[in-house]
């Protein structure tokens, strides 16, 4: 295999790695001290385990469909699933970033409207994709389904607590 084809495939399989890597290392995402937060908010640090953890599991997802022989010809589409997911995740955290002013309440309501999407896209489009063609990718995924219910759950709570 050539080595472009195989930094395409990485660039690929990992893509929600690489673009929220310029979120996580300027720190827009991390909130401030004074910023309203959810009533069932985590630390800090449990985003930071959680999100690069997940991010691995969809790049192994992606890794099983690019080099798969048994799922070759749903290849296409689960990674262009994976493409359009991730931009979506991309979308959310451009909107929802701290650009140093705090966040608003349009901010977390588009958010909100971002995230009530991708629980549909990963309920509705990509479990069942994978439940058809790999379990293992099903189940894989399964972490990240019930995560971002509990982020669009969070996001609902900020936004609650902002419009009262």
């Amino acid at each position: 295999m050539e080595i472009k084809k195989l930094f395409l495939n990485i660039f690929v399989a990992f893509i929600n790695i690489f673009l929220s890597l310029p979120f996580t290392y300027l720190g827009l995402s991390k909130y401030d001290m004074k910023e309203t937060k959810a009533y069932w908010q985590p630390p800090g640090y449990v985003f930071g385990i959680v999100w690069p953890v997940l991010y691995t599991i969809f790049g192994i997802i992606n890794l099983r469909f690019i080099y798969g022989e048994n799922i070759n010809s749903i290849k296409s589409i689960v990674i262009d699933q994976s493409i359009k997911e991730a931009l979506l995740q991309t979308l959310w955290l451009i909107v929802t970033s701290n650009f140093g002013n705090g966040r608003t309440l349009i901010q977390h309501s588009i958010g909100l409207i971002i995230l009530t999407y991708l629980v549909y896209y990963s309920h509705m489009v990509r479990l069942p994709t994978f439940n058809k063609y790999d379990k293992i990718s099903y189940y894989l995924y399964i972490p990240y389904s019930l995560w971002i219910i509990f982020a669009f759950i969070l996001n609902s709570q900020i936004v609650y607590k902002l419009i009262l």
